[in-house]
């Protein structure tokens, strides 16, 4: 049985793939702050372990993720999920600076701590959900865009150091785009139904689930959403999208 941490696993993608994980039979770890969604999340099988913490404080994450480890008996992949961004367009600092902590500071320690632990296993995989937006900066959220830049270029350097290694240890990025952007697009240009009852078939959602926002079904199912909504817009010419590459890796 694989086991499987997830940070930042309370709600959205996070939830989504601790659920879609438990399914495939693994064991999974989930991490988060609100320790009653945790024990909920919990009650629905056996095989969930969890710690509650908050990543912006360094020695307890790290001190929680070890005991998680011990619970579980080891780890196999984990999964960067968590972050958070404000609009600041009057770059107020104090809006800012949680974003930084959590984004750059919390992400790093977890990412170095990770990359250590696989290199000692010898395996193992990280992946890290961030978001196109790094790709650009953004006058309404700078310190978002800039903080998933930092996430990206920083685990392409990890992805660098893994790759001289003797033993298989896997890195990826995953690229997500904020979903009330894409769907707010996809329903003004009339192309909304398209993409659900493109998904529809193979996966049978309800409409209401990829409408939501805060959408805490499969994470497959997620990340295939946004897949078919990049390679949509980009054909359509959505001005945010154009000419940038979608990539979905499997998990």
């Amino acid at each position: 049985m694989k086991k499987v941490i997830i940070i930042g696993a309370t709600s959205g993608i996070g939830r989504g793939l601790a659920e879609t994980y438990i399914n495939e039979g693994c064991i999974v770890g989930i991490v988060g702050r609100r320790e009653l969604i945790l024990q909920e999340i919990c009650s629905q099988s056996e095989d969930y372990h969890y710690r509650v913490c908050d990543i912006t404080n360094d020695n307890d994450t790290l001190y929680q993720l070890n005991i998680l480890t011990n619970e579980m008996g080891g780890m196999d992949i984990l999964v960067i999920c968590s972050g958070v961004g404000e609009v600041n367009p009057e770059l107020d600092y104090r809006l800012e600076k949680p974003t930084l902590l959590t984004n750059v500071i919390g992400f790093t320690n977890i990412a170095d701590w990770a990359f250590l632990f696989f290199q000692h296993q010898q395996s193992g995989q990280l992946v890290v959900i961030s978001s196109i937006g790094g790709i650009r900066g953004s006058g309404v959220a700078p310190a978002y865009n800039a903080t998933k830049a930092f996430q990206m270029n920083y685990t392409e350097g990890l992805r660098q150091k893994a790759a001289k290694l003797p033993y298989p240890l896997y890195l990826q990025v995953l690229l997500l785009i904020c979903q009330s952007y894409v769907f707010f697009f996809l329903r003004k240009k009339g192309i909304f139904q398209a993409v659900h009852s493109r998904l529809l078939p193979a996966y049978r959602l309800p409409l209401s689930y990829i409408r939501n926002e805060n959408i805490h079904t499969c994470g497959h199912i997620l990340m295939e959403a946004h897949h078919t909504a990049c390679q949509i817009c980009v054909r359509r010419g959505c001005p945010f999208l154009m000419g940038i590459r979608s990539h979905v890796p499997s998990l």
